[in-house]
């Protein structure tokens, strides 16, 4: 719009889902830049912080993923991505398959142990 172009990315499918039909259209109409504590208002973002502090707040966020036992990471995203447009009993499917399959991990054995023994666990991936 202001650049002569057109928004992309799922930008009119998700907006409206996320901001409701009123507030996106005024944001893709006017090709209205938000600031992050905009986006934080809106829903959009889920902090902001100012430029000097960006980089290190995104390592120490994605340090904490990290830290977590990544196949429970993995299908905490599959299943983030693929809920949207199910039903509520798919989803609960979903959850429920995904909780068995955490059950046959190591991980999931060590973050029992881990917890019984008032200790930080030490995923591995398996």
């Amino acid at each position: 719009m202001g650049l002569g172009t057109f928004v992309g990315g799922g930008v009119t499918k998700i907006l409206p889902e996320l901001l409701g039909i009123k507030k996106a259209r005024e944001l893709i109409y006017t090709g209205k830049v938000l600031t992050g504590i905009e986006a934080v208002e809106y829903g959009l973002a889920s902090a902001s912080y100012p430029v000097n502090e960006l980089l290190s707040r995104s390592l120490e966020f994605a340090d904490l993923i990290a830290s977590l036992a990544p196949v429970s990471v993995s299908m905490a995203k599959d299943n983030l991505r693929l809920s949207h447009d199910r039903n509520i009993e798919t989803v609960l499917e979903m959850e429920a398959q995904a909780i068995l399959a955490c059950m046959e991990t190591e991980d999931w054995k060590e973050g029992i142990n881990a917890f019984n023994e008032k200790r930080n666990p030490l995923y591995r991936g398996r």
